[in-house]
């Protein structure tokens, strides 16, 4: 396919070694997508997700994209879910339900496999119809400037195709694909937009397509400038101090465009959009209303706008065995145990190391309260864990996602940063509990 290469390696960014993990349905855009990556002598990692939500269709698909690993002799990693029961758990649709487990377990196998980058197969026509439902629903700037070719490790490698292109490229080529029946059920938003709302208006502009990508391409660049703009007014008027952030109305009203600069803001804090409409209509009534996220809290005192984190909604905590070889919940923590003759020491945040002899099992994880102690790494002090917290400029929200492992009261690790001196390894250790924290 003309221009693949091209748009992979320089809107992408990666490099020929580069190992990929490639999210593959069975469908023929996921499947074109392979080809194309092993045409080319690129190094893809299968990745199949079976949802468990068309019964025999969906385990065609995963016999299917098996068959594909061996005969494009790729490395492939397969995973089946209750999608409908997560949903129903987590009170949200079935795509979103799908969405979440696929992403999750794609940014976990990646890390397993040491793949640099996920690669999904979404098109040019992808991309209008994503604009289509983020304007429908109501959105900001950023909704409506499309997906994006690269999103930290996330690429979308054939964003540059369109639909007709990859068909086209998929019949030359002869590849074997399923084809996905709800794709054509016009009850999901998506396939109403597809099959009805963008053939009605190509009848009134043939060259609606093309016009839209340049359009989408526009927003994009003005998204940029704005987000510039949302940068400046964090610097030179939001506060972080101990536990809340803030700023003054007097100074977010100074600059152009105000309302979208907030939105764009509280956004980044949960803030539905719906909220925030609701905080702009009150900007100039009665100090004292307050407004709330999922996991913030929003008050106006007179002229200030004040952020503080709401309780974690994750308080519980959460115990590790002594058998235990991985952990999953709340995070996914990979536990070995070494001697310690010729033992290295790994300097990876992500990587804690301990004398087993010190440790007590079950170990527990659980997030920070007012009041934890421990004895930082090289230091023979204690330290209470805020001011830890307050040295190594920790944002509100980092602060709020940050989870403590502990053994028998004690805080060992303060996960992904520092580990407790009480617990080191020393030339007198014998046997070494070694815990990878696997971020996702």
């Amino acid at each position: 396919m003309d221009g693949f290469v091209d748009f992979i390696t320089h809107q992408c960014g990666v490099n020929p070694n580069d190992s990929i993990l490639v999210g593959v349905s069975g469908g023929i855009d996921s499947v074109s997508l392979l080809d194309l990556l092993v045409r080319y002598g690129f190094n893809p990692v299968i990745a199949h997700c079976n949802f468990s939500l068309r019964g025999q269709e969906s385990d065609g698909d995963e016999a299917l994209v098996t068959e594909l690993s061996h005969r494009y002799n790729v490395p492939f990693e397969k995973i089946r879910f209750n999608t409908t029961e997560y949903a129903k758990k987590h009170q949200i649709s079935i795509e979103m339900a799908a969405r979440d487990l696929r992403y999750d377990w794609f940014r976990r196998v990646a890390d397993r496999r040491n793949c640099k980058w996920i690669a999904v197969a979404h098109h040019r026509d992808d991309n209008i119809e994503t604009f289509f439902l983020n304007l429908i629903r109501g959105t900001g700037i950023n909704g409506l400037s499309g997906m994006k070719s690269v999103s930290g490790s996330l690429i979308r490698p054939l964003l540059f195709a369109s639909r007709e292109e990859i068909v086209s490229y998929a019949k030359q080529n002869s590849l074997q694909y399923r084809n996905d029946s709800s794709n054509d059920d016009t009850v999901f938003l998506r396939n109403k937009i597809r099959h009805e709302i963008l053939p009605s208006l190509e009848k009134i502009n043939p060259s609606l397509r093309s016009h839209l990508v340049q359009t989408i391409q526009n927003l994009e660049d003005v998204s940029k400038i704005f987000q510039e703009k949302v940068e400046t007014f964090i610097h030179s008027a939001v506060r972080e101090e101990n536990d809340t952030i803030s700023f003054s109305t007097v100074q977010l009203k100074q600059f152009t465009g105000w309302p979208s600069l907030l939105f764009e803001f509280l956004r980044r804090y949960g803030f539905p959009s719906s909220v925030i409409k609701d905080v702009i209509l009150t900007l100039d009534g009665p100090s004292g209303a307050r407004f709330f996220s999922p996991t913030y809290t929003l008050l106006r005192d007179r002229q200030q706008l004040i952020l503080s984190a709401r309780k974690a909604t994750d308080d519980k905590e959460y115990s590790v065995a002594e058998e235990q070889k991985e952990s999953f919940v709340p995070l996914q923590l990979r536990i070995k145990q070494f001697t310690a003759e010729g033992y290295l020491i790994s300097r990876d945040r992500q990587i804690a190391c301990f004398d087993y002899e010190t440790i007590k099992f079950p170990l527990v994880l659980r997030r920070w309260r007012e009041g934890d102690c421990f004895y930082p790494f090289g230091m023979k002090g204690m330290k209470k864990v805020s001011d830890y917290f307050v040295d190594q400029k920790f944002s509100l929200k980092a602060k709020k996602d940050t989870w403590l492992l502990c053994s028998d009261e004690h805080i060992i690790w303060i996960v992904g940063h520092r580990t407790d001196d009480r617990h080191r390894i020393s030339p007198k250790t014998r046997k070494i509990l070694q815990i990878e924290w696997i971020r996702s």
